[in-house]
């Protein structure tokens, strides 16, 4: 070996070159910080799918409770208060996000559909490791579509939430509705109850509630097997409706000579109070842009020789005013069939919680709905429907059957709006 060292040196390089010991190590300690930074990134990413997928849900949630909103006919409003409500249950934060809705949708497969909802949630998300690159907060958008399927057409509906009997059948009532079913929305152990002789024959039955049939043969159901017992609410088909405009303030006429004078013809648009008594011809002339007649307080009687004619009206009752129909008078009663009083026959106002008794006759005919949101509707007598297309509907608060009734649910001339129970909602986009 020289005194340089020059061979030695080369060896010890040499060797040092060629030795693998360690060189994990050391290829670990350089990538190291690349792992935890892909760590680090990907649960970061982990985190806002699983935020994401959270979110999904709560917009799922949400816009079914807006659809059951919808299904009970309440307006965006009601349907965007609920649907915040359920969101925030499930997991979606509104002091970082948006709830979006729109019912028709606006955009979309459902694009103008009435009869669905289109909720849309955003979510902001403070980033963590990634926030070294972008300063930006991410924003998680997701979106859900539900729609409320058409259920089964009713023409009797009974609207007042817990009442018991809200729909009653007793005595020797016979009740014939062709082709529709009843509905009832109260609570109500006995939303439904049909006592003694009582005949009732129709296509289903269903209640937010429970029914009671004393005599179970006497209750044909055509078109189910058994009464439909817990159901979703029912839409008021006429809660939109305006009622005829000051008729709490506008004067009343002189006297109601209109009405018991042979040949009478009241003018639509007007107001009569006290009640009256006819035994004479009354017809209605119509306005077709104030196409109503204001009966306030009394009662309103035809007698047996009497005959009114009303095509294209609505008799708006208030103050407690009640119809009676004796013996063999005859009453033909026809609503508008277009504008805000298409398919309102008989209105009662909303604020009367009081008892109208319709005391019908083998020759009475009304088209269109007797509608009263707050009324306790007892129909004692019979009634017709008139021609094919034209049909009767009864929407009040309870309903009571004390006499006979036979129509059917063809309303397709009749303007009235569509009731539709037992309807179900469907998750669509």
């Amino acid at each position: 070996m020289s005194s340089t060292g020059k061979p030695a040196k080369k060896t010890f390089l040499k060797k040092f070159t060629a030795d693998q010991r360690g060189s994990t190590a050391i290829m670990l300690a350089l990538l190291f910080p690349f792992m935890v930074a892909g760590l680090a990134f990907g649960s970061e990413y982990g985190y806002f799918e699983l935020v994401k997928r959270r979110l999904q849900n709560a917009s799922d949630t949400a816009a079914f409770a807006a659809g059951t909103q919808l299904r009970s006919g309440l307006d965006e409003t009601g349907m965007a208060t609920a649907a915040l409500l359920v969101a925030e249950e499930s997991g979606y934060y509104d002091s970082t996000g948006t709830l979006t809705l729109a019912s028709p949708p606006v955009s979309g497969a459902f694009l103008g559909d009435n009869s669905a909802v289109h909720v849309t949630l955003n979510q902001s998300l403070e980033r963590w490791f990634s926030k070294l690159f972008v300063n930006t907060p991410v924003t998680l958008s997701v979106d859900t579509t539900v729609q409320v399927n058409s259920g089964r057409p009713a023409c009797v509906l009974a609207l007042d939430p817990s009442a018991d009997q809200a729909v009653s059948a007793t005595g020797s009532t016979d009740v014939t509705l062709n082709g529709c079913d009843v509905a009832s929305n109260s609570i109500s152990s006995s939303a439904y109850y049909q006592q003694g002789n009582a005949d009732l024959h129709t296509e289903c039955i269903s209640t937010v509630g429970g029914a009671s049939v004393q005599q179970p043969g006497k209750l044909e159901l055509k078109g189910c097997s058994q009464v439909i017992e817990n159901a979703p609410v029912t839409a008021d088909p006429y809660r939109g409706r305006s009622e005829p405009p000051n008729h709490a303030t506008m004067p009343c006429e002189p006297d109601n000579t209109d009405w018991t004078m042979n040949g009478g013809t009241p003018d639509s648009g007007k107001k009569y109070c006290g009640g009256a008594v006819s035994n004479q011809t009354i017809t209605v002339d119509v306005d077709p842009a104030n196409p109503w007649i204001v009966l306030s307080g009394g009662n309103w009687k035809f007698n047996a020789n009497a005959e009114f004619t009303g095509l294209g009206v609505t008799l708006f009752f208030t103050q407690g005013a009640t119809l009676t129909l004796n013996g063999s008078a005859k009453f033909t009663l026809k609503a508008p069939t277009s504008g805000n009083f298409s398919g309102l026959a008989i209105f009662i106002d909303r604020d009367d919680a009081t008892t109208f008794k319709f005391n019908g006759s083998a020759d009475a005919t009304i088209v269109g709905a007797i509608y009263g949101e707050s009324a306790s509707l007892e129909v004692l007598g019979s009634i017709d429907v008139g021609a094919s297309g034209e049909c009767l509907q009864l929407v009040a608060g309870t309903i009571k059957f004390s006499g006979s009734s036979d129509w059917d649910i063809d309303c397709s001339a009749a303007g009235t709006e569509s009731i539709m129970a037992a309807q179900s909602i469907a998750i669509v986009e």
